[in-house]
């Protein structure tokens, strides 16, 4: 009985390790043929970039089962490639090879499949399927609603540019930032949405902290009204937009707000200071040493650290108290 169970034990480890053995020599086999596809592939749209000829299913070297490989080897060149030509490519590409998939795609019960989907839409999306691309963006899957938003912003969606808002608002974490910094690279079409939804109460907070992650180069209307909002952390929010698209007063607004009563907001408005020095601010700087808040008091040092040797000498002389604290360990660490 002994012999036949050992003979039982010998035949399964022997069928799994043949098994293992065999799926590695797949896996690779299969890396080695999807690596060759996208090289042939890479050489096809490099070529077309380069010549400047339209993209055609006649001449491409691919078979339209491959549009894994296409939609991976376009995101290589989109995180590289810049310019008109790169993008009459890609927007020919998609159009003619992927844009089918999408759809059919983007309503698929399997998650990776509407990943593919909105990826495919986050390259370039046709106005048309702006209903399909917000739907992707209410996905339960992160996976799903990031690459979704980035389409969403490709098309310069109103109601894209709200949900991503709305997401600033109300997900923390990854998500949070990840919606900031989409948004941040969206076109002037975006700007004005983002300055339309900056009238919501709602959203003003998330307004503020995307209008804050990027130099817009706009005017910004209810700018000057948040400086001096009652809620500090609009006050604080309102400084970030003010270093990013600076008011012909900002360094006024500055001095003013390192008095404020919220520690956020006297943080905020010392490290401003770096962007715009000024004879006037000295006494301000050195007065901020002595902030009863450690944050403040760094800001200020830091500052004083980044403004040259009047600010070095301002800080050599600090020899009592939390000001000579703070200015040794700026001159050290900060």
């Amino acid at each position: 009985m002994l012999i036949y169970l050992l003979i039982a034990e010998v035949a399964i480890l022997s069928t799994l390790f043949v098994a293992i053995l065999w799926h590695r020599v797949w896996t690779y086999l299969k890396g080695l043929q999807e690596k060759r596809r996208k090289a042939r592939l890479s050489e096809h749209f490099l070529r077309l970039i380069e010549t400047k000829e339209p993209f055609n299913l006649r001449t491409y070297p691919g078979k339209r089962r491959w549009y894994k490989s296409a939609l991976q080897t376009l995101e290589s060149f989109e995180r590289r490639l810049q310019g008109d030509d790169w993008n009459r490519l890609k927007k020919e590409v998609v159009s003619i090879l992927l844009i089918k998939k999408a759809r059919s795609m983007a309503r698929s019960w399997f998650w990776m499949r509407r990943n593919l989907a909105a990826r495919i839409f986050a390259l370039y999306g046709p106005p048309v399927d702006e209903p399909l691309v917000l739907r992707l963006m209410d996905d339960k899957r992160f996976l799903v609603k990031g690459p979704a938003a980035v389409a969403a912003i490709g098309m310069d969606s109103f109601q894209g540019v709200t949900k991503i808002l709305e997401g600033i608002r109300s997900e923390p974490g990854f998500a949070h930032f990840f919606y900031r910094d989409a948004l941040a690279k969206g076109s002037a079409k975006v700007f004005e949405h983002i300055l339309k939804l900056g009238k919501e109460p709602a959203l003003h907070k998330a307004v503020l902290e995307v209008l804050g992650a990027q130099s817009w180069g706009g005017l910004i209307p209810f700018l000057e009204t948040d400086l001096k909002s009652s809620d500090p952390d609009i006050r604080a929010l309102a400084i970030g937009v003010l270093l990013r698209t600076p008011l012909p007063n900002a360094l006024t607004w500055l001095e003013m707000l390192a008095k404020d009563t919220a520690p956020s907001v006297r943080k905020m408005a010392f490290s401003g200071l770096k962007l715009f020095p000024s004879d006037t601010s000295w006494p301000l700087l050195e007065q901020g040493l002595s902030d009863p808040v450690w944050e403040v008091r760094l800001a200020a040092a830091s500052t004083l650290k980044a403004r040259g040797e009047q600010g070095a000498q301002i800080l050599a002389r600090q020899t009592q108290g939390i000001a000579a604290e703070v200015a040794r360990y700026a001159v050290c660490f900060g």
